[in-house]
């Protein structure tokens, strides 16, 4: 660990969140230029797509299910998508899907 790591982890803050889904789509993070990492999973049955854009179709998604590892996507290796507005659309209303989001305390 060398001193950047120590300054970077002090002007970040962590935020948890917990989202029980309705039918359809359901946008779970907005556009955050600070946020640099990011961990989903799904937390209760049946199967959720989680995808950083406006809507979860048409294929262009991540698949989570409770049998699955949750996703974690580092702006240091996936870029500015971490960055974007999530979307998740699970199989049935109810799905329960936990968000743990890090980013850049404001400057």
């Amino acid at each position: 660990m060398c001193m950047e790591d120590i300054r970077i982890a002090r002007a970040t803050r962590t935020n948890i969140k917990v989202f029980t889904l309705a039918a359809g789509q359901n946008l779970i993070l907005p556009y955050n230029p600070n946020r640099y990492a990011l961990i989903v999973g799904n937390t209760s049955t049946g199967t959720v797509d989680i995808t950083p854009d406006t809507a979860a179709a048409g294929g262009r998604a991540f698949r989570a299910s409770t049998s699955s590892a949750p996703f974690i996507f580092r702006l240091v290796l996936e870029g500015d998508m971490v960055r974007y507005p999530w979307t998740a659309a699970p199989s049935a209303a109810g799905v329960v899907v936990t968000v743990i989001e890090t980013e850049l305390a404001d400057q």
